[in-house]
């Protein structure tokens, strides 16, 4: 429904079905980008980014679908403060077995800012990755494109650093996005987790180091961050079965100040699987 003029560019980060032979057999006005290797989401984005010429700039993922009135929404969104806020949708999240209606807002009640909940893996209110989000085009000239050593979490690391240069964010709720999840390929898998850890230290470091002075009254110090996060990939270790990642996890969590949860949360999962394993044995009976 949206009536203005816009610039559609498509990045086809070295796929492997017909996705080039079908856009410039049926959309040869859609500027492709065709890259021979595939560099991840974040360098792929970057690509667009750089032959971008507009003063808006949205996103939509290969497994995520705009609603028709997504785009005329968000740029309404944007028209009081154009050039310093970032528009943020509502998502309809999508699985094999259920639907989920998200608004994508802030735990304001629960967390010190919408900074401060961002920060912590498994707990920000961005489910819908960029699809959901207008950005100024001025965004990526004061804080940077996306990240590109990392293949995980680029979107929140971008979103962290727009927040903590002062850009604000206008939720317009609706959920005008719809997102499949589930993919084995998918980020989000569980044979990602290793990358997962990796992605959100740094990114978690890297906002601290150049954000962190001037937004402390909006966030906690990092070892509690930290903290936080390592009990978090702990449980996510354990419920994977992997003891040996989930106790590495635990003794960082106790490390930056959570002794006692940590504590906890290992020992009630190695009794959990004792139990598990003898229940299996009695279950054989006598050999």
């Amino acid at each position: 429904t949206y009536g203005g003029r816009m610039d559609i560019i498509v990045v086809d980060d070295g796929s492997q079905d017909d996705t080039v032979a079908f856009v410039r057999e049926h959309h040869p006005d859609v500027r492709l980008i065709e890259l021979t290797s595939n560099v991840g989401h974040g360098a792929a984005r970057n690509h667009a980014l750089r032959a971008a010429r507009g003063h808006f700039i949205a996103f939509l993922e290969s497994d995520d679908a705009w609603k028709p009135d997504y785009l005329s929404v968000q740029m309404s969104a944007l028209q009081r403060y154009p050039s310093t806020s970032i528009a943020l949708s509502g998502v309809e999240v999508r699985s094999k077995d259920r639907s989920e209606v998200l608004p994508q807002t802030p735990d304001l009640k629960r967390y010190m800012s919408p900074i401060h909940q961002m920060l912590l893996i498994g707990r920000h209110y961005l489910r819908s990755g960029p699809s959901a989000m207008l950005f100024p085009r001025s965004a990526f000239d004061d804080v940077g494109l996306f990240e590109e050593r990392h293949r995980v979490g680029v979107v929140i690391d971008l979103s962290l650093r727009c927040l903590g240069a002062g850009y604000t964010t206008v939720f317009t709720e609706l959920p005008l996005v719809i997102k499949h999840e589930g993919s084995p390929d998918q980020l989000t898998s569980p044979r990602n987790l290793r990358l997962r850890e990796r992605s959100v230290m740094s990114r978690v470091e890297g906002f601290y180091a150049r954000y962190g002075a001037a937004r402390r009254d909006l966030i906690p110090p990092i070892r509690r961050v930290h903290a936080y996060n390592q009990l978090r990939f702990a449980e996510v270790y354990f419920d994977n079965n992997d003891g040996v990642d989930g106790l590495r996890s635990c003794l960082l969590a106790a490390s930056h100040g959570l002794p006692l949860r940590a504590l906890v949360l290992a020992t009630q999962r190695f009794s959990r699987r004792v139990r598990h394993r003898l229940q299996r044995l009695r279950r054989r009976g006598p050999a």
